[in-house]
């Protein structure tokens, strides 16, 4: 069983690992473009070329139709490859304004 101590630091410690990134709020294949579109609010998308992550680079069309956020909201899962991709990595190169 776990204590209510252990709980809140375990909370406090994967709020603190979230703290530095967006968190993906939507996510969609566009299939006119060929990328996988990632939102972070209203205010920034992300596109991935899947040619250009190993785990998506042999994915056909359907299998990138499917996908989900991760509850953390800085994982996507795609089902119908079993597989996940890190959002984290991705974004380290971005910088957001203060504003």
């Amino acid at each position: 069983m776990v204590t209510r101590q252990e709980f809140d630091k375990a909370a406090g410690r994967a709020s603190r690992r979230r703290a530095p990134y967006p968190l993906a709020t939507a996510v969609r294949y566009d299939r006119d473009l060929g990328y996988v579109v990632v939102s972070f609010g209203a205010e920034l998308d992300l596109a991935i070329a899947p040619g250009n992550v190993a785990v998506l680079a042999q994915a056909t069309a359907e299998e990138l139709a499917f996908i989900e956020i991760s509850p953390s909201g800085l994982g996507l899962r795609f089902p119908k490859l079993e597989t996940e991709l890190y959002l984290p990595p991705l974004l380290k190169g971005l910088h957001r304004s203060r504003r």
